[in-house]
């Protein structure tokens, strides 16, 4: 009687190369970007309102309050030759609320991780400028860049609308946030967070802080805003820059034909 015997070269290249296919586990792609912007020329002039385009709107209620591109405020973290930024100043002395911010609701899917990185600088420590990640059910993360008290503190709000401390923040010097956003479908949403500063010089500060929470519960990203977070009762004055968000992937699976490699280096005698 004829027996057959099946022998696997260990050592053969696509076996290997499927062994370490295995181990990496799913393949993952580039982010890709949805908003990149640094607010120069031609696409946007000092002066004006940033609108237009990348999806940005700006609200702002009174003469006292702008949201306008503004020369020679670009950011350290920035292109060399680039000159612009947007300024959000308030000069408004109302009681108004929420009345001036800058929005960006470039449709973003639930059930994908998302990095949003943004540039900023503090002319004012005042009025409690805030970034914000919102969703029909309100502010999903908050993120403060300088709490109006003697401490100044970096701070985001927890699920309890508790404000942890992150940070102080310092005047005048550019930071660089970078957020990754776990999506929505996640068992529990968090966030982590990159912050960097910059004296104009060189990098003197590089912090990294995970498994933030969300203040609310969201099921939607809807938008992304800037804003001063109490009543102007104070100088507001917040230079934004070189907005970045970007959607990840899901990790590809293992191809199947990779999966049949294994195949290809057994041999029947």
């Amino acid at each position: 009687m004829m027996t057959q015997r099946t022998n696997v070269r260990i050592g053969h290249p696509a076996l290997m190369m499927l062994a370490l296919a295995m181990i990496a586990g799913p393949i993952a792609a580039a982010p890709i970007t949805v908003v990149d912007d640094d607010f120069e020329s031609p696409t946007y002039t000092a002066g004006n309102s940033p609108t237009g385009t990348s999806g940005f709107t700006v609200v702002a209620t009174s003469a006292d309050q702008t949201v306008l591109v503004v020369d020679n405020e670009q950011s350290s973290f920035g292109e060399v030759g680039d000159t612009q930024a947007v300024r959000l100043d308030d000069n408004d002395n109302s009681s108004t609320l929420f009345s001036q911010r800058l929005e960006n609701d470039t449709p973003l899917p639930a059930n994908k991780d998302l990095i949003i990185q943004f540039d900023y600088k503090l002319n004012s420590l005042s009025q409690n400028p805030t970034f914000a990640l919102l969703g029909p059910e309100g502010t999903g993360i908050g993120l403060g860049l300088a709490y109006p008290d003697a401490t100044h503190e970096i701070y985001y709000a927890d699920g309890s609308n508790t404000r942890i401390h992150l940070d102080t923040a310092v005047q005048n010097q550019w930071y660089r946030a970078t957020l990754h956003v776990n999506r929505l479908d996640s068992a529990i949403d968090s966030w982590d967070l990159r912050l960097q500063r910059h004296d104009g010089s060189s990098v003197v500060s590089d912090q990294t802080f995970t498994d933030l929470d969300f203040r609310l519960d969201i099921t939607e990203f809807t938008r992304i805003r800037w804003v001063f977070n109490t009543v102007p009762s104070q100088h507001g004055d917040l230079v934004v820059d070189n907005v970045l968000i970007q959607i990840v992937p899901t990790p590809a699976a293992l191809p199947a034909g990779l999966a049949m490699l294994g195949m290809l280096v057994m041999r029947r005698k």
